[in-house]
């Protein structure tokens, strides 16, 4: 059997395939997560390793956890832009920007006023829920058309 490398970039596990890169990380020395990570194509790998860690357009920035209060864009660290959590969710006032962010599911996609929350669950087989955001105003798409996010 080949040996198998397993990706260890921070966006790569912080994004779509977190729980299968987690896993493989775990369990590299299994024969059928080696053959999985096998089949997963050089060029998903290379575009999960390319993805920016945040996107800023008109006010809103949209970034994969959060960041840290306090701190400017500029300088914030990967590792929080990825994987922060407490502090950034405890804080509640306003940041630069309107975060649009996930990492840390919700029940239904929230609008914190300084925050919107639009991890509703799909790596656990709940619904992806899309937004608009329509310049002040948030919406969330679903099966009944718009809804308004309120914070």
């Amino acid at each position: 059997m080949s040996s198998v490398r397993v990706p260890r970039d921070e966006r790569a596990v912080s994004f779509a395939l977190a729980p299968f890169f987690i896993a493989a990380m775990i369990f590299a020395s299994s024969p059928w997560f080696a053959q999985a990570l096998e089949r997963v194509p050089a060029a998903h790998i290379a575009f999960l390793h390319d993805l920016k860690t945040h996107f800023l357009v008109d006010g809103t920035l949209f970034v994969h956890a959060g960041i840290r209060p306090g701190i400017p864009l500029s300088t914030q660290t990967e590792t929080d832009l990825l994987w922060i959590r407490q502090e950034f969710h405890d804080y509640q006032n306003d940041h630069e920007y309107l975060i649009v962010h996930g990492h840390t599911p919700v029940q239904n996609i929230t609008h914190y006023g300084n925050r919107v929350n639009i991890d509703g669950g799909a790596a656990y087989g709940r619904e992806l829920t899309p937004i608009v955001i329509d310049g002040a105003d948030i919406f969330a798409l679903g099966r009944d058309g718009r809804v308004r996010l309120e914070p």
